[in-house]
């Protein structure tokens, strides 16, 4: 199915009608643009809700295969669980909590705190995080943007870096962190043995573009793992759920359908 197909299928979701209030539910296939501020929200089954420039949700869950695009405004916690997806190509969230099998997209915008959890993906390539941690068997791919305080690996996580500039990294736990890259260069207290980093201290290099990098390693657990790959070319990386890229064809054609925005 092309690009087109699934626009065009996303456009016939059922808008959901609902006057302003406090809260919203989505379920089914509802669709809800937010303009305006709400203290909780939550979405179930198939559902979408874009948060558009002047919309802000107090608390929001996304469950199911439901997916949440912020193109604008804010949320200030936000939980992902199950099979659902958070796009963030705008706007702000102070708290994202990703558990389960939920995927985290980042494109542009700012992220306060970012916990992933669970078998969760989270894709960074644009914006910027303050902290971001991944837990249990999580995946976090960072090709570009920013994590500007703090990234940390933990339990059996794993780290992919081929872009971005990350500030600080812990590795703990049975966590895999790989830099891809060439150039490397590691201050006193830090070791490359192979293709291995052990002990902490500053590690430089470059991307594959050719963009140079310094990170901090400031914790480095000996059943850590931390590999420096040589590559002129980043890996492929999952794109994105076809998903999102729909719901933004929501968005952009969502003026040739009578809709309600809260």
């Amino acid at each position: 199915m092309n690009i087109r197909t699934l626009i065009t299928s996303m456009a016939i979701l059922a808008v959901v009608p609902y006057a302003a209030s406090g809260t919203f539910t989505l379920t089914g296939s509802d669709f809800l643009a937010v303009t305006s501020y709400h203290t909780q929200g939550g979405l179930y089954d198939d559902s979408l809700a874009d948060i558009q420039p002047g919309g802000s949700v107090g608390q929001l869950s996304v469950h199911d295969n439901s997916n949440v695009i912020l193109s604008g405004g804010s949320v200030n916690q936000l939980s992902a669980y199950d099979n659902s997806g958070v796009l963030l190509s705008g706007g702000s969230i102070g708290q994202l909590s990703a558990s389960q099998s939920s995927i985290v997209t980042i494109s542009d915008g700012f992220i306060s705190e970012l916990y992933a959890d669970g078998i969760s993906t989270v894709h960074l390539s644009g914006g910027s995080a303050t902290e971001l941690s991944a837990y249990g068997s999580s995946t976090v791919n960072i090709s570009g943007g920013a994590v500007t305080v703090y990234l940390g690996g933990w339990e059996a996580s794993e780290i992919e870096l081929t872009g971005g500039a990350i500030a600080y990294l812990d590795a703990g736990d049975f966590s895999w962190t790989t830099f891809y890259g060439y150039g490397w260069s590691a201050t006193s207290g830090l070791s490359i043995v192979g293709d291995q980093l052990f002990g902490t201290g500053w590690l430089s290099g470059f991307w594959a573009d050719g963009t140079s990098w310094n990170t901090e390693i400031g914790w480095n657990d000996d059943t850590a793992t931390i590999r420096l790959v040589e590559s002129s070319a980043p890996p492929v990386i999952p794109a994105p759920s076809a998903i999102f890229l729909a719901a933004m064809g929501v968005s952009m054609v969502g003026c040739l359908h009578r809709r309600h925005a809260l």
